[in-house]
């Protein structure tokens, strides 16, 4: 009886961790966010997702689907404002603190040093911050636990439906957010096919969300004519290259009286239809409020509207003509974004109502080796101070991309299950790093967080190692 409860203590640790601390950050005057499907860019017109939802959705080309479409089944039956959100995004947490336990449990983790670095990650600013932000980010970083939870049990029972769940999961990152690309989600079937030579049943489980993806890229093409889930490429790009608050108007000037850029009559890439005046003609209305309004019902602008993929097609025209002319300032940009990638993650300006600010401040200065905080002026993120960087943070990604290509490289032949999941975690790593830092700028420590759970257990599986391979050392 004893053995059982002390094999339920560390999940019970984990749970307790996440319910006592909600309550003290509420306490302290959290409050969840749920405005943003009423202004973040990425949101279909609420109005539009409550009665044009299967159509709006349809036409949606600057994102990928599947959040705006979950979004819309919400407002179904919710209010916007419901408490269901803030219910859904808290179930959520908490069953991301058990998954986020039970992973480090399958990497090989002791349990009390699993349900330790499980809680750690829940309770800390940024989580609960994100978790109170009806937005992706939250659910990306749980999706991508999880699915290397499934790949884990997939792997080791060889069962239909963790296969099944796995591949499901990782097709619903690329309906979600497109920085995972479907070029993505064939590497990782190619990679799963690396450790599992069933190829017949990986087909199986595999096919159909590959498919689905594929499905939504096609029919980007033929109704938007770019093979895609957004249409957004080129506008991204522009904010690394030559719309870049690191390169001088003067530059931008001397480009275009060169004839290598266009002459924009705005510096920044997401702005109303209006203020690009004669740069493109606007396409004549299709009769489908999605694609036709220039504002949405909440007099946020529609980046929706048939005239952003034609500005975002000759935004990538010159962002590669920039980069090609001026590789020097293109890399000084991307510099600039991969120190953002190291700041905190809760100072991020659309973070608002912090609860407990000092505590943030501390927990950056102890646990990411962060010593200056932004304070509310956004505008340091520009700045190339290296107290504003999380050295530890910087550590702790070069460590565990180190030991998990080491693993990889030096993998034990009878055991696929390790090596395979420690390989997707650290494959997907490398990529979201190069691809959210080389193509875009401004946002990159929002986006690193969807990574933190999962750098975060893989060190600690090298910590663990480095101190076991100590206690060996010190009594062979």
């Amino acid at each position: 009886m004893k053995k059982k409860l002390a094999a339920f203590a560390p999940a019970v640790f984990v749970t307790l961790s996440f319910a006592i601390s909600r309550l003290l950050y509420i306490r302290a005057g959290l409050r969840f966010d749920n405005a943003p499907p009423r202004y973040y860019y990425q949101f279909i017109d609420p109005l539009l997702l409550k009665t044009r939802l299967l159509e709006s959705v349809w036409y949606l080309h600057s994102q990928p689907p599947l959040f705006n479409f979950i979004t819309g089944l919400l407002y179904q039956g919710f209010s916007p404002q419901s408490k269901i959100f803030q219910y859904l995004f808290l179930i959520l947490g908490l069953i991301f603190a058990l998954i986020l336990y039970w992973l480090g449990l399958r990497l090989g983790l002791k349990p009390w040093g699993s349900a330790l670095l499980a809680a750690w990650f829940m309770v800390s600013p940024a989580t609960v911050l994100y978790e109170n932000l009806y937005f992706y980010t939250y659910p990306i970083a749980f999706i991508l636990v999880f699915s290397a939870l499934a790949l884990g049990r997939f792997l080791e029972s060889e069962n239909f439906w963790w296969g099944l769940a796995f591949f499901s999961l990782i097709a619903s990152l690329c309906l979600i957010w497109a920085v995972f690309h479907l070029i993505w989600l064939v590497a990782v079937v190619a990679l799963v096919a690396f450790y599992y030579r069933n190829w017949r049943k990986l087909a199986a489980v595999s096919l159909v969300p590959l498919l689905l993806v594929t499905a939504w890229y096609a029919k980007n093409l033929f109704l938007f004519g770019s093979f895609a889930a957004s249409s957004w490429v080129g506008m991204n790009l522009s904010h690394v290259t030559f719309l870049s608050p690191l390169v001088s108007q003067p530059v931008r000037d001397e480009l275009v009286r060169q004839g290598q850029l266009s002459p924009y009559p705005v510096t920044e890439a997401f702005r109303p239809i209006e203020e690009y005046d004669g740069l493109l003609s606007i396409p004549a209305p299709r009769g489908i409020p999605v694609l036709d309004e220039h504002l949405k019902s909440t007099e946020a602008v529609n980046f929706n509207h048939t005239f952003y993929p034609e500005l975002s097609k000759m935004m990538l025209g010159d962002a590669i003509n920039f980069i090609r002319v001026r590789p020097d300032l293109y890399l000084v940009s991307v510099k600039q974004g991969f120190l953002i990638y190291f700041h905190s993650s809760s100072d991020y300006l659309l973070l608002k109502d912090k609860p407990a600010p000092e505590l943030e401040s501390w927990w950056d200065r102890i646990f990411h080796g962060q010593f200056s905080g932004y304070d509310g002026d956004y505008g340091n993120r520009w700045k190339s101070d290296p107290g504003y960087v999380g050295w530890w943070l910087v550590v702790a990604f070069v460590a565990v991309t180190i030991y998990g290509i080491k693993v990889v490289i030096t993998r034990n032949r009878s055991d696929r299950v390790f090596p395979a999941v420690v390989a997707f975690m650290t494959f997907t790593i490398i990529y979201f790093t190069l691809m959210t830092n080389f193509l875009d700028l401004g946002e990159n420590n929002r986006f690193r967080f969807t990574l933190d759970p999962l750098v975060l257990l893989l060190f600690g599986m090298l910590l663990q190692n480095v101190m076991l391979k100590g206690q060996v050392r010190r009594h062979p």
